[in-house]
């Protein structure tokens, strides 16, 4: 059986995979420095903080006015109110940054496509292209910080430290990107139907999709794996839910 995308024209992506490793490059580097500055903000408050609190018990003894005491004590609640003010206003902030980094780079590979949304083969390699930025993020969480040659006895504990931090962007992240490319496989679908290609491809996707929700519970030395096995029942679930997708375009192929 002849599928529909043999009967289009050639279709010639050559100048998008000359440009998708400078693509991935520039996203990596911006979500690094999203969630990175995420993780800087807490250690900093959490360091003025402990600052604070370590000199307001030194000198305590020599805080004898209640003036002077009430001013300490001040200042401390000012810095714990200040961090929840902005703590709430960064955990709100930083899903749309990694929805926004997403749509800069579907832009940025719609820009140097041939043909125009809803033509053959378009979105077909745009889904490509996210699934491949979503390989990219696998285990990207041990390794965001650069270590130092005189920090290699550290190297451990400063990955776990790493991973602790930023798995949960990392993972949310990946999940963008795949559902993304499920959509752009759906659209896909839309204009070419019965085209094996698009649906081997989908189902493929979704085998990504639902490995990745089964990832933070397949490695053992993982440092919130304990804290994550509360969630465990609703990742299982939507694992399942995805695999049955998965098994449904698989389905579709033997059919063909």
């Amino acid at each position: 059986m002849a599928t529909q995308l043999e009967n289009e024209p050639p279709f010639d992506d050559s100048f998008l995979q000359q440009n998708l490793p400078q693509y991935y490059r520039a996203i990596l580097y911006q979500f690094r420095k999203v969630t990175r500055s995420f993780v800087t903000f807490n250690l900093l408050f959490s360091l003025v903080f402990s600052t604070e609190l370590v000199l307001f018990f030194l000198f305590l003894p020599f805080l004898s006015k209640s003036a002077i005491l009430a001013f300490a004590l001040g200042g401390l609640f000012l810095t714990c109110f200040s961090y929840f003010v902005l703590l709430f206003y960064y955990q709100a902030k930083k899903p749309e940054q990694l929805v926004h980094l997403r749509e800069q780079f579907i832009q940025s590979c719609r820009q140097v496509l041939p043909l125009p949304p809803g033509s053959a083969q378009h979105h077909l390699s745009l889904a490509e292209a996210l699934s491949k930025l979503s390989n990219y993020l696998q285990d990207f969480e041990w390794n965001f910080y650069k270590i130092p040659k005189l920090l290699r006895p550290l190297a451990s504990p400063i990955s776990r430290f790493s991973a602790y931090c930023h798995w949960e962007d990392v993972f949310k992240m990946k999940l963008l990107l795949l559902q993304s490319a499920v959509e752009e496989h759906i659209n896909q679908i839309k204009s070419t139907p019965t085209d094996l290609e698009v649906h081997a491809s989908l189902a493929n996707t979704y085998v990504a999709l639902s490995k990745t929700y089964l990832a933070p519970f397949s490695n053992e030395r993982h440092p919130r794996v304990h804290i994550l096995a509360k969630n465990e029942a609703l990742f299982e679930e939507k694992f399942r839910k995805t695999a049955h997708l998965a098994i449904e375009e698989f389905r579709i192929l033997s059919h063909y």
